[in-house]
């Protein structure tokens, strides 16, 4: 019997042809789609977990003035109310490692948007100065994670000749969401001093919604189903 043809496999991001095996090119007249759409869609929404980070960045610095008028805070505590964020993000960022093998991929994406919509809930309704800081840790744990296995959960769905692109379309992703941030800034910064700052951080729960709605749709990571 003679040998099998090599056969290149690309959905998972893996190839199966040998490393002397020339590339199968496209026969004449035959058009490949450079990006598929479905693979778009699939990066976009999954890279809004990138897209929250910057939002919380960007919407703080409108948001941290109202917030210190109506609760009457000094400097030291706006700024442990600021900087908590990063700081738990950064062990958020450390587990993640460890969710992504256990659950999977779009699991843990899940778990980062429901984690960071309870933040943004708690921020938004806050009563108390203790309330905005509970609530900015929360929100940190689940930046930290779905900052990490956004890019990674792209890089297992691209094909090898795209994934450069499309990981870094989570840099795009977390520019953008500074960007909204100063928008949400500018369209409630004429709000009263109570309620101007609960409309900024209350958008923020718009983007971890898309997300737990997209998971029906999202497929599961191809690395994730070999294991």
């Amino acid at each position: 019997s003679q040998p099998m043809a090599p056969v290149a496999v690309e959905d998972a991001g893996v190839s199966l042809l040998p490393e002397d095996a020339e590339p199968v090119k496209p026969r004449a007249g035959e058009r490949r789609c450079t990006v598929p759409l479905y693979l778009c869609v699939c990066v976009a929404l999954c890279t809004l977990s990138s897209v929250l980070l910057g939002y919380d960045v960007g919407v703080m610095t409108g948001a941290k003035g109202k917030i210190r008028a109506h609760f009457g805070l000094d400097d030291g505590q706006t700024e442990v109310m600021v900087g908590i964020l990063q700081l738990v993000a950064a062990f958020g960022g450390l587990a993640s490692g460890s969710l992504c093998d256990r659950f999977g991929r779009k699991a843990t994406i899940g778990l980062a948007a429901g984690v960071f919509f309870a933040g943004a809930v708690l921020m938004s309704a806050a009563r108390a100065y203790w309330h905005v800081v509970a609530g900015r840790a929360i929100t940190g744990l689940g930046v930290g994670t779905g900052i990490i296995v956004a890019p990674l959960y792209t890089s297992e769905l691209a094909p090898a000749r795209l994934r450069g692109a499309l990981v870094a379309f989570s840099e795009v992703a977390l520019n953008s969401g500074i960007l909204l941030g100063y928008i949400s800034c500018y369209m409630f910064v004429d709000y009263d001093a109570a309620t101007g700052w609960r409309w900024m951080l209350g958008v923020g729960t718009v983007p971890p919604v898309l997300i737990l709605v997209s998971l029906f749709y999202l497929p599961e990571s191809p690395r994730w189903l070999v294991r």
